[in-house]
């Protein structure tokens, strides 16, 4: 079962502005097994950074033999292999020394820009549209709570991006995960896209709160307190990996779910090393009294130097009558929070993770973030099963 996070993480994220949430007599819980469990619904695939994985995947799909091993190797390698293999199989062997300060500076927000106009009424009614909410920063430095929340780095083929993401529970493991949650579009470009490459979480990212041209400069240290954290397994829904789009196609299902691997020199697990993972909540109720949606924005007028939060009534956004409604709360954070996590207060005084960032910021300044029902807790719990077993 799932612990809590903590008192201390408790305590920092209650600071944030998370308070009760709704439905009296709600039932739901983190661990709680789906009734009808779908491990279809999801798109899984798993490598191992380091290891000589001999060109294959664990779903069997053959990769090229010689992926770059190193750093010397990125510039000379022949990434149009991306388009005959990326696409079903994630492959993320870890390049030391790739994400320099500079390149992590350079790297550009991974925003769904969607237009209100793109956003159909669908089943269940769209409620009236929130108000624009200001979003705030992160007491500096980033302990306890919010050292759970940092920034995914990443490389599509448009170049080198920048998410958001969180550090979550893992039922297999208690008290040592190495799970993050971010959005969908965060690891894989959706349709016909495939599996995003160099993915990198760096926890607490410029905790110690370097200026926007102080991050070219300084060391890495300086800005990844707690080091980099390569993916070597992911997940995300089959309906946004064969058929999310940047116009709002299936983003209620819109996250994925990443194991990690220490940096070199330690063997301690994520969690331990930052001090903490969220619990989930699947099956959240739909009237929460208020979400805290964290991350890193990055496009204007934010710098992406800066951990943010907004707090705000969650109410709902439906796009597809065959799909649960989004949250969505107003919020002036920008691209580069998107999968940044959505927490809220369960009826047992915990605080856990309901959502991430998927859509926005849209005009009026709102974000939007999936309900994390059925579909998510049978890809999280196949996802557990998968790599543990």
């Amino acid at each position: 079962m799932f612990r809590i996070a903590g008192a201390a993480a408790t305590a920092a994220l209650l600071a944030a502005g998370v308070t009760a949430c709704g439905s009296a007599g709600a039932k739901t819980s983190a661990g709680h097994t789906a009734a009808t469990p779908q491990p279809t619904a999801s798109t899984q695939s798993a490598g191992s950074p380091g290891s000589p994985g001999a060109g294959m995947s664990l779903d069997g799909i053959k990769l090229p033999a010689t992926l770059p091993t190193g750093i010397k190797d990125v510039g000379t390698w022949n990434w149009n292999n991306w388009h005959g293999w990326a696409k079903q199989a994630f492959a993320n062997k870890r390049i030391d020394g790739f994400w320099t300060p500079t390149r992590m500076a350079a790297a550009k927000d991974n925003a769904l820009r969607v237009n209100a106009d793109d956003l159909a009424s669908g089943g269940s009614k769209t409620t009236e549209t929130p108000a624009p909410v200001l979003a705030h920063k992160a007491p500096r430095p980033y302990t306890a709570g919010y050292a759970v929340v940092g920034k995914l780095y990443g490389n599509s083929p448009q170049g080198a991006y920048v998410c958001s993401a969180t550090v979550v529970q893992d039922p297999a493991h208690p008290g040592k995960s190495n799970l993050v949650w971010t959005a969908g579009h965060c690891a894989a470009g959706g349709k016909g896209k495939g599996w995003y490459r160099n993915l990198v979480f760096v926890p607490a990212y410029n905790s110690n709160g370097k200026t926007t041209d102080q991050t070219k400069l300084t060391n890495s240290k300086g800005l990844a307190p707690y080091g980099y954290w390569w993916a070597n397994a992911a997940t995300t829904t089959r309906q946004w990996f064969t058929a999310g789009d940047e116009r709002g196609g299936q983003t209620q299902y819109d996250y994925a779910l990443l194991k990690v691997v220490p940096p070199k020199g330690t063997t301690k697990s994520l969690q331990e090393t930052v001090g903490g993972a969220m619990p989930m909540w699947f099956n959240a109720p739909h009237d929460v009294a208020k979400i805290t949606a964290m991350g890193y924005p990055a496009a204007f007028p934010y710098s992406g130097t800066d951990l943010y939060h907004c707090d705000g009534k969650p109410g709902d956004l439906s796009q597809d009558p065959a799909a649960p409604a989004d949250y969505r709360i107003g919020c002036t954070m920008t691209g580069g929070s998107s999968g940044g996590g959505w927490f809220a207060k369960r009826p047992d005084g915990s605080l856990a993770l309901v959502s991430n960032t998927s859509i926005g910021p849209v005009v009026p300044v709102w974000l939007a973030g999936p309900r994390l029902g059925t579909v998510a807790q049978s890809m999280f719990t196949d996802f557990d099963r998968r790599i543990t077993g």
